[in-house]
Protein backbone atom coordinates (compact mmCIF):
# COMPACT_ATOMS: atom_id res chain seq x y z
CA UNK A 1 0.00 0.00 0.00
CA UNK A 2 2.74 2.46 0.74
CA UNK A 3 4.30 1.88 -3.09
CA UNK A 4 0.82 2.40 -4.54
CA UNK A 5 -0.10 5.72 -2.37
CA UNK A 6 3.79 6.75 -3.42
CA UNK A 7 2.63 6.68 -6.83
CA UNK A 8 -0.98 8.06 -6.07
CA UNK A 9 0.69 11.20 -4.45
CA UNK A 10 2.96 11.92 -7.29
CA UNK A 11 0.18 11.72 -9.51
CA UNK A 12 -1.52 14.45 -7.88
CA UNK A 13 1.73 16.09 -7.31
CA UNK A 14 2.37 16.05 -11.58
CA UNK A 15 -0.12 15.75 -13.06
CA UNK A 16 -2.89 17.67 -10.98
CA UNK A 17 -6.25 16.94 -12.23
CA UNK A 18 -7.41 19.07 -9.08
CA UNK A 19 -6.23 21.93 -11.13
CA UNK A 20 -7.62 21.50 -14.86
CA UNK A 21 -10.46 18.68 -14.77
CA UNK A 22 -11.66 17.74 -11.35
CA UNK A 23 -11.28 20.94 -9.30
CA UNK A 24 -13.87 19.99 -6.73
CA UNK A 25 -10.97 17.89 -5.59
CA UNK A 26 -8.76 20.76 -4.24
CA UNK A 27 -10.76 21.04 -1.30
CA UNK A 28 -10.36 17.81 -0.10
CA UNK A 29 -5.96 18.48 -0.71
CA UNK A 30 -5.44 15.28 -2.35
CA UNK A 31 -1.51 16.35 -2.50
CA UNK A 32 -1.83 16.37 1.39
CA UNK A 33 -3.67 13.65 1.99
CA UNK A 34 -2.12 11.02 -0.23
CA UNK A 35 1.29 12.05 0.87
CA UNK A 36 0.14 11.19 4.72
CA UNK A 37 -0.96 8.37 3.55
CA UNK A 38 2.44 7.33 1.93
CA UNK A 39 4.43 8.23 5.19
CA UNK A 40 1.54 6.30 7.43
CA UNK A 41 2.02 2.97 5.26
CA UNK A 42 5.23 2.82 4.88
CA UNK A 43 5.99 3.53 8.50
CA UNK A 44 3.90 0.63 9.47
CA UNK A 45 5.86 -1.69 6.33
CA UNK A 46 8.91 -0.43 8.20
CA UNK A 47 7.63 -1.60 11.75
CA UNK A 48 6.37 -5.20 10.07
CA UNK A 49 9.59 -5.96 8.48
CA UNK A 50 8.10 -5.96 4.76
CA UNK A 51 10.39 -2.44 4.18
CA UNK A 52 14.02 -1.82 5.46
CA UNK A 53 16.08 0.92 6.16
CA UNK A 54 18.74 1.70 2.85
CA UNK A 55 22.38 2.37 4.00
CA UNK A 56 22.66 5.56 4.91
CA UNK A 57 26.12 5.57 3.22
CA UNK A 58 24.29 5.53 -0.46
CA UNK A 59 25.78 9.30 -2.37
CA UNK A 60 22.36 10.45 -3.04
CA UNK A 61 21.05 9.83 0.80
CA UNK A 62 24.72 11.93 2.11
CA UNK A 63 23.95 14.85 -0.60
CA UNK A 64 20.48 15.05 -0.01
CA UNK A 65 21.07 15.56 3.74
CA UNK A 66 23.82 17.77 3.08
CA UNK A 67 21.86 19.89 1.22
CA UNK A 68 18.89 19.74 3.78
CA UNK A 69 21.61 20.65 6.45
CA UNK A 70 22.70 23.60 4.29
CA UNK A 71 20.00 24.91 3.60
CA UNK A 72 19.47 25.50 7.53
CA UNK A 73 22.50 26.91 8.58
CA UNK A 74 22.35 29.13 5.89
CA UNK A 75 20.18 30.93 7.80
CA UNK A 76 21.54 29.63 11.54
CA UNK A 77 25.01 30.93 10.66
CA UNK A 78 23.50 34.85 9.97
CA UNK A 79 21.57 34.08 13.19
CA UNK A 80 18.36 34.29 11.39
CA UNK A 81 16.04 31.63 13.10
CA UNK A 82 12.94 32.23 11.51
CA UNK A 83 14.27 31.86 8.10
CA UNK A 84 16.05 28.35 9.01
CA UNK A 85 12.30 27.33 10.37
CA UNK A 86 11.44 28.19 6.68
CA UNK A 87 13.95 26.66 4.45
CA UNK A 88 13.46 23.44 6.45
CA UNK A 89 9.48 23.30 5.95
CA UNK A 90 9.65 24.25 2.40
CA UNK A 91 12.95 21.79 1.42
CA UNK A 92 11.62 19.40 4.27
CA UNK A 93 8.46 17.98 1.83
CA UNK A 94 11.02 17.72 -1.02
CA UNK A 95 13.70 15.82 1.21
CA UNK A 96 10.70 14.08 2.80
CA UNK A 97 9.26 12.72 -0.65
CA UNK A 98 12.88 11.26 -1.56
CA UNK A 99 13.14 9.08 1.61
CA UNK A 100 9.50 7.34 0.37
CA UNK A 101 10.67 6.72 -2.82
CA UNK A 102 14.50 5.63 -1.66
CA UNK A 103 12.77 3.26 0.94
CA UNK A 104 9.47 2.27 -1.49
CA UNK A 105 11.75 1.86 -4.81
CA UNK A 106 13.32 -1.37 -2.44
CA UNK A 107 13.29 -3.97 -5.92
CA UNK A 108 14.35 -4.06 -9.61
CA UNK A 109 10.64 -4.34 -10.43
CA UNK A 110 9.57 -1.62 -8.49
CA UNK A 111 12.09 0.17 -10.03
CA UNK A 112 10.97 -0.56 -13.53
CA UNK A 113 7.04 -0.15 -12.50
CA UNK A 114 7.93 3.24 -11.10
CA UNK A 115 9.93 4.37 -14.18
CA UNK A 116 7.42 3.25 -16.41
CA UNK A 117 4.99 5.51 -14.40
CA UNK A 118 6.77 8.43 -14.66
CA UNK A 119 7.39 8.23 -17.98
CA UNK A 120 3.67 8.04 -18.49
CA UNK A 121 3.01 11.11 -16.35
CA UNK A 122 5.54 12.67 -18.52
CA UNK A 123 3.97 11.62 -21.79
CA UNK A 124 0.64 13.04 -20.64
CA UNK A 125 2.59 16.42 -19.81
CA UNK A 126 4.01 16.43 -23.56
CA UNK A 127 1.01 16.05 -25.19
CA UNK A 128 -0.71 18.87 -23.27
CA UNK A 129 2.28 20.51 -24.38
CA UNK A 130 1.90 19.88 -28.25
CA UNK A 131 -1.38 20.88 -27.75
CA UNK A 132 -0.69 23.87 -26.66
CA UNK A 133 1.81 24.76 -29.57
CA UNK A 134 -0.69 23.50 -31.95
CA UNK A 135 -4.12 25.16 -31.23
CA UNK A 136 -3.06 27.31 -27.84
CA UNK A 137 -4.51 25.28 -25.71
CA UNK A 138 -4.13 21.98 -24.10
CA UNK A 139 -5.89 19.88 -20.88
CA UNK A 140 -8.08 22.63 -19.22
CA UNK A 141 -8.30 26.39 -20.14
CA UNK A 142 -4.36 27.05 -19.09
CA UNK A 143 -1.24 26.19 -20.74
CA UNK A 144 0.53 28.55 -22.73
CA UNK A 145 2.12 31.92 -22.27
CA UNK A 146 3.61 34.60 -25.08
CA UNK A 147 7.15 35.52 -23.67
CA UNK A 148 7.57 38.20 -26.66
CA UNK A 149 4.59 40.30 -27.99
CA UNK A 150 6.59 41.06 -30.93
CA UNK A 151 7.14 37.77 -32.68
CA UNK A 152 4.46 36.12 -30.74
CA UNK A 153 6.49 33.25 -29.86
CA UNK A 154 4.07 30.81 -27.78
CA UNK A 155 5.52 28.59 -24.81
CA UNK A 156 4.07 25.70 -23.79
CA UNK A 157 3.89 25.20 -20.21
CA UNK A 158 2.07 22.85 -17.48
CA UNK A 159 0.51 23.18 -13.92
CA UNK A 160 1.63 23.52 -10.26
CA UNK A 161 5.28 22.50 -9.68
CA UNK A 162 5.52 23.02 -13.68
CA UNK A 163 3.76 26.47 -14.51
CA UNK A 164 7.09 27.25 -15.88
CA UNK A 165 8.56 26.24 -19.57
CA UNK A 166 12.15 25.78 -18.60
CA UNK A 167 10.86 23.52 -15.74
CA UNK A 168 8.10 21.78 -18.01
CA UNK A 169 10.95 21.08 -20.31
CA UNK A 170 13.54 19.76 -17.79
CA UNK A 171 10.92 17.24 -16.54
CA UNK A 172 10.65 15.88 -20.11
CA UNK A 173 14.69 16.07 -20.54
CA UNK A 174 14.75 13.99 -17.15
CA UNK A 175 11.72 11.12 -18.24
CA UNK A 176 13.89 10.85 -21.78
CA UNK A 177 16.77 8.13 -20.30
CA UNK A 178 14.35 6.53 -18.06
CA UNK A 179 11.66 5.41 -21.44
CA UNK A 180 14.94 4.53 -23.02
CA UNK A 181 15.86 2.75 -19.93
CA UNK A 182 12.41 0.87 -20.62
CA UNK A 183 13.33 0.35 -24.06
CA UNK A 184 15.97 -1.46 -23.94
CA UNK A 185 14.43 -4.33 -21.62
CA UNK A 186 11.93 -4.87 -24.42
CA UNK A 187 13.00 -8.19 -25.91
CA UNK A 188 10.77 -7.82 -28.76
CA UNK A 189 12.10 -5.45 -31.31
CA UNK A 190 8.23 -4.76 -32.69
CA UNK A 191 7.25 -3.74 -29.13
CA UNK A 192 9.77 -1.03 -28.94
CA UNK A 193 8.10 1.05 -31.07
CA UNK A 194 5.79 2.13 -28.45
CA UNK A 195 9.08 3.30 -26.26
CA UNK A 196 10.24 4.98 -29.48
CA UNK A 197 7.06 6.89 -29.83
CA UNK A 198 6.88 8.20 -26.71
CA UNK A 199 10.24 9.55 -26.78
CA UNK A 200 9.91 11.34 -29.77
CA UNK A 201 6.72 12.29 -28.17
CA UNK A 202 8.88 13.50 -24.92
CA UNK A 203 11.11 15.66 -27.46
CA UNK A 204 8.23 17.18 -29.26
CA UNK A 205 7.40 18.52 -26.06
CA UNK A 206 10.08 19.68 -24.98
CA UNK A 207 10.28 21.86 -28.22
CA UNK A 208 7.06 23.14 -27.98
CA UNK A 209 7.93 24.65 -24.55
CA UNK A 210 10.22 26.93 -26.39
CA UNK A 211 12.40 26.61 -23.60
CA UNK A 212 16.07 26.80 -24.71
CA UNK A 213 17.54 25.76 -21.36
CA UNK A 214 15.28 22.18 -21.93
CA UNK A 215 16.53 22.43 -25.87
CA UNK A 216 20.29 22.79 -24.44
CA UNK A 217 19.96 19.91 -22.08
CA UNK A 218 18.29 17.75 -24.43
CA UNK A 219 21.28 17.89 -26.51
CA UNK A 220 23.88 17.07 -24.16
CA UNK A 221 21.96 14.26 -22.97
CA UNK A 222 21.79 13.05 -26.17
CA UNK A 223 25.71 13.45 -26.46
CA UNK A 224 26.29 11.93 -23.29
CA UNK A 225 24.47 9.09 -24.24
CA UNK A 226 26.06 7.91 -27.54
CA UNK A 227 28.80 9.10 -26.60
CA UNK A 228 29.80 5.25 -25.83
CA UNK A 229 28.69 3.78 -29.06
CA UNK A 230 31.35 5.60 -31.19
CA UNK A 231 34.96 6.27 -31.33
CA UNK A 232 36.45 9.57 -30.55
CA UNK A 233 36.83 10.28 -34.40
CA UNK A 234 33.35 9.19 -35.06
CA UNK A 235 32.02 10.87 -31.87
CA UNK A 236 33.96 14.84 -32.91
CA UNK A 237 31.72 13.97 -36.54
CA UNK A 238 28.69 13.08 -34.86
CA UNK A 239 29.05 16.30 -32.75
CA UNK A 240 29.66 18.82 -35.54
CA UNK A 241 26.96 17.22 -36.93
CA UNK A 242 24.82 17.85 -34.06
CA UNK A 243 25.85 21.13 -33.63
CA UNK A 244 24.25 21.77 -37.18
CA UNK A 245 20.88 20.20 -36.31
CA UNK A 246 20.95 22.11 -32.88
CA UNK A 247 20.78 25.71 -35.00
CA UNK A 248 18.57 24.34 -37.55
CA UNK A 249 16.22 22.71 -35.08
CA UNK A 250 16.45 24.70 -32.07
CA UNK A 251 13.75 26.76 -30.48
CA UNK A 252 12.56 30.25 -32.42
CA UNK A 253 13.59 32.02 -29.43
CA UNK A 254 16.97 31.38 -30.73
CA UNK A 255 16.46 33.04 -33.52
CA UNK A 256 16.59 36.34 -32.01
CA UNK A 257 20.21 35.81 -31.00
CA UNK A 258 21.48 34.28 -27.81
CA UNK A 259 22.03 37.33 -25.75
CA UNK A 260 18.41 39.02 -25.54
CA UNK A 261 16.72 40.72 -22.29
CA UNK A 262 16.35 37.34 -20.34
CA UNK A 263 20.04 36.27 -21.00
CA UNK A 264 21.38 39.47 -20.19
CA UNK A 265 19.56 39.75 -16.88
CA UNK A 266 20.53 36.19 -15.78
CA UNK A 267 24.39 37.18 -16.67
CA UNK A 268 24.21 40.20 -14.50
CA UNK A 269 22.16 38.45 -11.61
CA UNK A 270 25.15 35.52 -11.76
CA UNK A 271 27.67 38.20 -10.65
CA UNK A 272 25.50 39.66 -8.33
CA UNK A 273 25.18 36.01 -6.75
CA UNK A 274 28.86 35.31 -7.27
CA UNK A 275 29.56 38.64 -4.69
CA UNK A 276 27.01 37.72 -2.41
CA UNK A 277 29.02 34.44 -2.23
CA UNK A 278 31.80 36.26 -1.90
CA UNK A 279 30.69 38.33 0.84
CA UNK A 280 29.74 35.51 3.09
CA UNK A 281 31.71 32.18 1.78
CA UNK A 282 30.89 29.72 4.39
CA UNK A 283 27.24 30.04 5.23
CA UNK A 284 26.15 31.77 2.39
CA UNK A 285 23.52 34.62 2.78
CA UNK A 286 20.15 32.76 3.55
CA UNK A 287 18.67 30.09 1.67
CA UNK A 288 15.96 32.47 -0.66
CA UNK A 289 17.20 35.75 0.76
CA UNK A 290 19.40 36.32 -2.28
CA UNK A 291 17.08 38.45 -4.08
CA UNK A 292 17.58 40.77 -0.91
CA UNK A 293 21.16 40.86 -1.27
CA UNK A 294 20.98 41.86 -5.32
CA UNK A 295 18.27 44.00 -5.29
Amino acid sequence: MAFFFLCIYLFFLFIRPQDWYMTGLGVFRPILLTQLSAIIFTTIELIMGKLKLPHVTAPWFIIMTGLLFGIVFSHIGNFYLDGAITGLTEFGKTYLTFILIWINLNSAKRITIFNAFLVAMAAFIAVHCILVSQTGSGFGSGGAITRSDSEGIIQAQYYGILSDPNDTAQILVLTVPLCIFIMLRISNVILRIIPLGIILTLMWGILATESRGGFISMAITCFIALRGFFSPGKFVASFIIGVVFFFAFAPARFRGGMVDESSSSRVAFWGEATEAFKSNPLFGVGYDTIHEHTS
